[in-house]
């Protein structure tokens, strides 16, 4: 997919990513609440807790700054709609690495999207950082990989 996050000239190929960017653009932005509010009830009260935290230690600091905005390209999706699984890498064309990307879990529910899933982990993340399964027999091929 390649599609730029950050860029909002790009126009989004599907609502998924309209959504995505938004929730991107909000958080990079500083806009604390419409972030939190683009997630599942859930992860919205961890999430906002989280949020509140680092303001927090911002404050305390004062020499620590809110997180710059880098490039997100999202490379793929794999849609097991009502769940997606968006990934994503900082650098732009096919030349990523499978163990250089990140993902989101995004929930598709009564015409909405919210991510989820933060800040919990179980087997399938276990799997989905295995690089030696993951990477390798679905991303690209072996041969791809140094």
């Amino acid at each position: 997919m390649n599609f730029p996050v950050n860029d909002e000239k790009v126009k989004p190929p599907t609502p998924l990513m309209d959504f995505f960017r938004k929730a991107t653009l909000a958080q990079q932005s500083g806009n604390d609440e419409l972030y939190a509010s683009s997630f599942t009830p859930k992860s919205q009260e961890k999430m906002r807790k989280w949020l509140a935290e680092m303001a927090s230690r911002r404050k305390q600091a004062k020499s620590l700054p809110r997180p710059t905005a880098f490039p997100t390209y999202v490379k793929f999706v794999l849609n097991a709609d009502p769940v997606f699984l968006v990934f994503q890498a900082a650098t732009a064309g096919n030349d990523w690495m499978p163990r250089n990307l990140t993902y989101t879990y995004v929930l598709h529910k009564d015409g909405a999207f919210k991510m989820a899933n933060f800040f919990f982990s179980g087997d399938f993340e276990d799997f989905l950082q295995d690089p030696t399964l993951f990477d390798k027999q679905f991303l690209k091929s072996a041969s791809t990989i140094p």
